[in-house]
């Protein structure tokens, strides 16, 4: 259940088109990091530093999506396919 601060937080980022995905992965991080997810937190971030960071989070998925679809395939190198795909 989410406390009325990070409801708050949630649509602050809702508001700059960030998936529920990624406001529970940033909202995970900053719980590791012992990072209070508020929004006075977020303001010290700008939209660009929360869209970049967000992308970077749709790539790393997307390149551990593709490494476990090569991973059964034979004689494929998932390392040189990603390289050459751009990963």
């Amino acid at each position: 259940m989410l406390s009325l601060e990070e409801k708050k937080v949630f649509k602050f980022l809702k508001e700059k088109n960030i998936s529920d995905k990624y406001i529970y992965k940033i909202k995970e991080i900053f719980e590791e990091e012992s990072i209070k997810f508020c929004i006075k937190t977020m303001n010290g971030f700008t939209s660009e530093e929360i869209r970049e960071s967000v992308m970077k989070m749709k790539q790393d998925d997307e390149e551990d999506f593709m490494k476990y679809i090569l991973s059964d395939m034979k004689d494929i190198n998932p390392k040189q396919v990603l390289t050459q795909l751009g990963y």
